[in-house]
C-alpha cells in the first residue's frame, strides 16, 4: 500500500488522513452545541471531522489539517459561531486570543460583529475565558478609536487585561485621549 514505511512523506500522509476525516459522518458526540436559535449556532467541535463540517467553506487551518485541529483543541476549546442566515462564520480560540472570520482574518470591525451576536453567545464566550470586548479594547487602543474604547469598557472589557496591554499600546503610540480614558477606568 501507499502507507508502507518510507513510501509516503509526512505531507502526503497528512493529506490522505485529512481526506479520510473530511468525509467522515459527524454525530452528536463529535461536537458540543452551546447555543442555537433561528439565526445563530455556536458549537465546540470535539473532532476534526466536526471541525470540517462546521468550518466548511472557511480557510481555517483547523479545517484543513488534523494536526492543526489537534494542536489548537488540545490547548483550549475551539468555538465556531455561525450565522445560519448569512453563512458568516467565526472561529474563536481563547488560549491564542484569536477571533477569525471565514477568511481566517480578524474582522475589521470586531465590535460590530460582537453586537450582532445574541447576548447569550457573548456570555458563553466569557464563560470560556474569551472576553471578546478585551480584544476590541486592545484594537481600539492601538488605533486610537476613542468611541470603540468607550464601547468596549461599557461592555465589560478589563482595562488591566494582559498586563495593561491596551494602556501600554495607547501610551506607546501616543493616543493621549485613550490613555486618559483608560487611566480613569
Amino acid at each position: 500500500t501507499d502507507f508502507e514505511e518510507g513510501k509516503v512523506n509526512d505531507f502526503e500522509f497528512e493529506k490522505k488522513v485529512n481526506e479520510i476525516f473530511k468525509d467522515k459522518a459527524v454525530g452528536k458526540e463529535d461536537a458540543e452545541k452551546l447555543y442555537e436559535d433561528d439565526t445563530w449556532l455556536m458549537v465546540i467541535p470535539k473532532t476534526y471531522a466536526a471541525s470540517c463540517k462546521y468550518g466548511e467553506g472557511t480557510k481555517w487551518c483547523t479545517t484543513s489539517s488534523k494536526s492543526m485541529f489537534d494542536n489548537y483543541s488540545n490547548k483550549s476549546p475551539l468555538i465556531i459561531i455561525i450565522n445560519k442566515k448569512t453563512n458568516k462564520k467565526y472561529q474563536v480560540h481563547a488560549k491564542t486570543k484569536s477571533f477569525m472570520d471565514e477568511t481566517d482574518k480578524e474582522p475589521e470591525n470586531i465590535a460590530k460583529v460582537i453586537i450582532s451576536f445574541p447576548s447569550k453567545i457573548q456570555e458563553l464566550l466569557k464563560q470560556y475565558k474569551f472576553n471578546i470586548w478585551n480584544k476590541v479594547l486592545i484594537n481600539a487602543s492601538k488605533s486610537g478609536d476613542l468611541r470603540q474604547v468607550k464601547q468596549a469598557l461599557d461592555n465589560g472589557a478589563d482595562v488591566h487585561a494582559d498586563n495593561d496591554y491596551a494602556l501600554r499600546c495607547a501610551a506607546y503610540i501616543g493616543h493621549v485621549g485613550v490613555v486618559k480614558l483608560l487611566i480613569d477606568n
